[in-house]
Parts: C-alpha cells; structure tokens; sequence
C-alpha cells in the first residue's frame, strides 16, 4: 500500500488516465507508447525534476512514471503501469 496524501489529482474527464512523468524519462514513454498502441486516452503532467512538487501527493515513492487511474487507484513503476493499461484497455 503506497503513502498518499489527500489531494491525488483527478484525471480529466475523457482520460483513462493522469501519467506524472519527464520529458527525457524512456520509461514514461514506454508508458504513453502502450497507451497510444492500445488507444487509451492519458493526460501527461510534467514533473519539475528540482523540486517534485507534482508528485507530492505520493509520500514513498518519489520517481516516475506514476500513473492515476480514472477509479482514483495509483499506479508506480513503469511495467506495473504497461499492466494495468492492457488490463482496462478495451
């Protein structure tokens, strides 16, 4: 069970997902390349790398990609991600 605070943000309606990444990040796009292959719709939120402040919400786990589900369930690392998108992928 990941430590989160009270203020997870919301996916965008229409989304499947919100992916919290880095613009040089391989494993973010890994993330977006399944999602396009699969024709899942993600909002993709940028990361300040110096300060993290988007990703605040996450208490233990500190890197990306991080994904939010449009059920409100957070995901961590990249693989686990890659499964979850195929799983809800239509």
């Amino acid at each position: 069970m990941r430590a989160l605070s009270a203020n997870v943000p919301s996916v965008p309606e229409g989304a499947a997902l919100r992916l919290m990444g880095y613009q040089i990040c391989p494993f973010c796009h890994t993330v977006k390349s399944v999602a396009r292959a699969a024709d899942v719709a993600l909002a993709y939120t940028e990361v300040n790398p110096l300060t993290k402040a988007e990703i605040g919400f996450s208490k233990d786990h500190r890197k990306v990609p991080i994904a939010v589900m449009d059920d409100g369930a957070v995901v961590v690392e990249s693989a686990a991600i890659v499964d979850e998108v195929l799983r809800r992928s239509p």
